[in-house]
């Protein structure tokens, strides 16, 4: 039996759909997008001519485009502007669409680095190569790794900083949900804890339309009519998607949020047959057989297949009668299956074909409905589906949850003979978030970019998000409030430009974003000191609170562990504090209480000084006993601050590249404090932090990339040949 795989992020931008959410909403709507190449790609008239065939041309000029989809987010990557222009765009949407997947996940693209975390890309069509073959002007090192296909899989890798095994999978039409089947098989193999798989397909050169159209296997039409008895031909699309993967059991324990599951998978070669790109029904039966067995479903469990079903009259028909044959077994009349191809609504993405099969039946099985299957009437009598249980999804399909576990299978057909065959499964019952304290203390909410631009783009997109929450509230309207602000502070990256929301409920959130966008000022919103520079490192100017402030309320009642700090505090300040500050140790005990919460928080000062007395003899015995203070294990772990004066540290040879944080005087409590730091660029560790609240993670709303254009290339540098009739 094959270990069951958790689907724990999903990632996409295809054609009218950036996103999980987009394509849904496009599956559920039954929106056919495909259109015309869009400018900037190649002059279309150059290399269309409706006769049939014309060598150097192509009858279909329409397909699956990404008006935007050379496009990318090059900075967030650390890419140079001079490598970027020899970057094959395939490379920036799948950085895009990695990034996207562990977010969606709940999990920090930035916390992942050293992490035995693998990658697994599909990846065939190399348009790019085609791009730059003559341009000898142009070419250097950095060309070599920009239009590698194996380096599609590696940049990501490098990118993030992952550890675990890093596979470009060429496959051709099968490439991604292979890569898929290896991911599984790695983290089954212990190989990694985490992967990610997917795949990409960028169109940015004629040159497949005109080989297909010589052999008249293009839609004249532009559209994608799987199953039905119009088939003639497929439809080019592009794009990228990918799914976060994790072992069930892990994904349970770290209270993942879980779509689907993969319950078994396999791939295999139809062998000998009757040429090199003729399917093979014995063998689709064989690897639909094989992956039951390999997860234990009898083949009367499925419910949907999400097909190959590309959209050519002989490929469906053998297809549907091998799926007839091997799901057909112990099934009864009334055990339907409905079959679909996602095909229909954004074309053939090739190398990423299968990945976005397997989201849709992902989101299909999360969302209890079987989208329409388009184009699909009349029904081609070929397949040969009257009589029996099944039938093609050509309308929407409610698929609710029933008296069993729902299961779907995903198939994946390569022209060069490889079939991969992927079987879902519902995901086990929701973990309910556990209702938070009535305490009443805020909550920060820390939101991050790369640039401002994309920064007030996730303001505005989470102000949705916490209007809507605030504008329905239920019963457990709070906890989900709680639960949005772990996820965002714990599987949200640390990035540059950054502010933080001290809200105790979603009508303080919108309060404080709603300020933000309108340039007001407001109590909840914490933004960086103006003309102070972004900096990690930060020193530490302690003063005693006055009489009074600062007290238990240091911070939030709720952080549990706070007591803990609290004891050692007052324990270490009882045995180490000279004699003569005796009637000072309340305040004492305080304050080394907050620079012991900071430091579990992450932010550990490189100095700390005191502006007065007792600030002083707390800033000593914080340079000494820090480890002590945070409890086991953080002697050793944790670098306590150096010990200055305060004259040092406001003299000329203080570090300039750091801030200061007078703690004591501007901040009196461990909230105010961490988000004074985090805007001005410390490093927090969230996780710590909110280590006291449920942690079910949360899907929301994911990164703002910022994209633009990066290649040279002009619709004129490619230059059709005279026509010839073939």
């Amino acid at each position: 039996m094959q270990t069951p795989i958790a689907i724990i992020g999903l990632g996409c931008r295809f054609p009218r759909a950036d996103g999980p959410d987009s394509f849904w909403s496009l599956l559920k709507q039954g929106e056919d997008a495909l259109g015309e190449v869009p400018g900037g790609r190649w002059r279309v008239e150059d290399f269309f001519a409706p006769e049939s065939p014309q060598r150097g041309r192509s009858y279909s000029p329409r397909g699956g485009f990404i008006a935007d989809g050379d496009c990318y987010d090059a900075g967030l990557f650390g890419i140079q502007a001079q490598e970027a222009e020899q970057v094959d765009p395939q490379q920036g949407l799948s950085l895009e669409v990695a990034w996207q997947g562990l977010e969606h996940a709940g999990i920090a693209p930035d916390s992942l680095g050293g992490t035995e975390t693998g990658v697994f890309w599909g990846v065939s069509t190399r348009d790019y190569d085609r791009r730059v073959a003559n341009q000898w002007d142009m070419l250097d090192v950095r060309t070599s790794t920009g239009a590698c296909g194996a380096i599609v899989a590696n940049r990501i890798s490098f990118s993030l900083g992952l550890c675990g095994p890093s596979v470009a999978v060429d496959a051709a039409c099968a490439s991604s949900l292979v890569a898929v089947h290896l991911a599984c098989q790695s983290l089954a193999a212990g190989e990694c804890e985490l992967a990610i798989a997917g795949g990409v397909h960028l169109i940015l050169s004629p040159a497949n339309a005109i080989a297909f159209s010589q052999g008249k296997l293009l839609a004249r039409d532009g559209r994608c009519k799987s199953f039905s008895s119009k088939a003639d031909g497929y439809v080019f699309g592009e794009g990228g998607g990918c799914v976060v993967l994790k072992p069930l059991d892990a994904a349970v324990r770290d209270g993942d949020f879980i779509w689907a599951v993969v319950r078994g998978s396999a791939t295999n070669h139809n062998g000998l047959s009757n040429g090199l790109s003729a399917p093979l029904g014995r063998a689709q039966q064989r690897v639909v057989r094989r992956a039951l067995a390999a997860g234990g479903v009898a083949p009367s469990a499925l419910g949907y297949v999400e097909a190959h079903a590309s959209g050519t009259m002989l490929g469906d028909t053998i297809e549907v009668n091998a799926l007839r044959a091997s799901l057909g077994e112990g099934r009864r009349a009334d055990q339907r299956c409905l079959l679909g191809s996602v095909k229909s609504n954004i074309g053939h993405l090739e190398a990423a074909a299968g990945i976005a099969g397997l989201l849709k039946t992902v989101l299909a099985l999360h969302h209890g409905q079987i989208p329409a299957t388009l184009h699909g009437d009349p029904v081609s009598p070929h397949l040969r589906l009257a009589g029996t249980a099944f039938s093609i999804a050509t309308q929407p399909e409610p698929w609710p949850a029933g008296e069993g576990p729902r299961f779907a299978g995903v198939s994946s057909l390569s022209f060069g003979g490889t079939n991969a065959h992927v079987v879902l499964g519902e995901a086990p019952g929701p973990v309910t978030a556990a209702a938070p304290g009535d305490d009443g203390e805020a909550l920060l909410l820390p939101l991050s970019a790369q640039s401002p631009e994309a920064l007030t783009a996730l303001a505005r997109t989470h102000l949705a998000f916490f209007r809507s929450l605030a504008e329905t509230p239920d019963a457990q309207a709070q906890a989900r409030f709680v639960q949005a602000c772990v996820t965002l502070a714990t599987g949200r990256s640390q990035l540059p430009h950054r502010i933080v929301l001290r809200a105790r409920t979603a009508g303080e959130a919108v309060r404080a974003l709603e300020a933000l966008l309108q340039g007001a000022p407001d109590a909840a919103l914490v933004q960086p000191r103006a003309g102070q520079a972004h900096a990690r490192a930060f020193h530490l100017m302690l003063s005693s609170p006055a009489a009074g402030e600062g007290s238990s309320a240091s911070w939030p009642s709720a952080w549990t562990w706070g007591a803990a700090l609290a004891e050692r505090a007052a324990e270490l300040v009882r045995r180490e504090l000279p004699l003569a500050f005796a009637d000072r140790r309340p305040e004492a005990e305080r304050l080394l209480g907050l620079v012991a919460v900071l430091a579990r928080g992450g932010a550990v000062a490189d100095t700390v000084a005191g502006a007065d007395a007792v600030g002083d003899q707390v800033a000593r015995l914080a340079s000494v006993h820090l480890g002590e203070l945070l409890g086991a294990g953080a002697e050793s772990s944790v670098a306590p601050p150096s010990y200055v004066s305060s004259e040092e540290l406001a003299g000329p040879d203080a570090k300039r590249s750091a801030f200061t944080l007078r703690l004591g005087e501007d901040a009196l409590e461990a909230s105010s404090a961490l988000a004074s730091l985090f805007v001005q660029g410390a490093r927090l560790d969230w996780n710590a932090l909110y280590s006291h609240l449920p942690r079910t993670r949360m899907p929301l709303a994911t990164y703002a990339f910022q994209r633009r254009r990066h290649h040279s290339f002009t619709p004129s540098s490619q230059q059709a040949p005279a026509a010839r009739t073939a």
